[in-house]
């Protein structure tokens, strides 16, 4: 599917930072964040289809933190859920370390009212462009 597009999330407690690639696949774009709920996985699965998504890449904290253990159970029911809808899509894990730092980096030196910068919707949608990017990056390199 050369039309497709890569789908990264950022994955929290309370949100869901959201990035897509361009067709191509070199370049990411935060797409805001959804709120992590009962809707989560319906959620997603919109973004899917309204985007055409052919993988979907989640970060991965340092495996020094107990969140990776959500993370991996997030993943884990995200797949089941798209397995019960007929959607058989690529899901990696992929290491997100630092991604929140720079987005908040990127944040402070791009956003310039102070308020915009404290909303952390918009820091999660970053930091998952930011693990999107790094992923079309690796995988633009290994080819």
């Amino acid at each position: 599917m050369s039309d497709s597009k890569y789908l990264a999330i950022d994955y929290g407690s309370k949100r869901i930072g959201i990035a897509v690639s361009d067709p191509s696949k070199i370049i990411s774009f935060p797409r805001g964040y959804i709120l992590n709920d009962s809707n989560t996985l319906k959620n997603i699965l919109s973004i899917i289809n309204d985007d055409v998504v052919s993988k979907i890449i989640i970060g991965l904290p340092s495996e020094k933190y107990d969140f990776d253990v959500d993370v991996k159970d997030f993943f884990s029911k995200l797949k089941s859920f798209l397995v019960s809808k007929n959607i058989m899509i690529s899901i990696e894990l992929y290491d997100e370390r630092f991604t929140s730092k720079i987005a908040e980096h990127n944040m402070r030196e791009s956003v310039t009212k102070k308020k915009n910068r404290k909303i952390k919707g918009n820091i999660d949608s970053l930091a998952a462009q930011v693990l999107l990017q790094n992923f079309l990056d690796m995988e633009k390199n290994l080819k």
